[in-house]
């Protein structure tokens, strides 16, 4: 869920995967819209009014990074990453993220900051692995 409050988006970012229902809320009683757009290539997903106190669900059915506005407060912004699997998380402000209960074999790794990923390849090896993304 993304909250429209404080004419901010609340939180920042959300991270979902492809077919999971997102709900955009209005929790404000001022007029806001949900612009959203692939970051890459900016093509457009959807542009919907958000009424006060009224709520839009999407369907993100492709994995994909997004760009989230509103054109009546253009200072409004947030991101959804939509992943390909539930193996995704979140890095806390130290930078440091887990994912339980992956597979032990070879995978690629992608760590987002902004629309384009680094890689990694990864092997997963019970009882647990580190990976480190340098900063960029």
């Amino acid at each position: 869920m993304i909250d429209q409050f404080g004419q901010q988006f609340l939180p920042p970012l959300v991270v979902a995967q492809v077919g999971q229902r997102v709900e955009f809320r209005s929790s404000e009683d001022v007029l806001h819209n949900v612009r959203v757009d692939e970051a890459g290539t900016h093509a457009p997903v959807f542009n919907v009014a958000t009424p006060p106190f009224e709520t839009y669900t999407h369907t993100f059915d492709k994995p994909g990074y997004f760009n989230v506005s509103c054109d009546v407060h253009p200072a409004m912004r947030a991101n959804i990453f939509v992943a390909p699997t539930p193996y995704n998380a979140i890095a806390d402000a130290s930078g440091k993220f887990s994912i339980a209960d992956v597979e032990p074999g070879q995978y690629t790794a992608r760590a987002f900051s902004g629309a384009a990923p680094t890689e990694r390849v990864v092997n997963v090896a019970a009882p647990k692995t580190e990976l480190t993304f340098a900063g960029r």
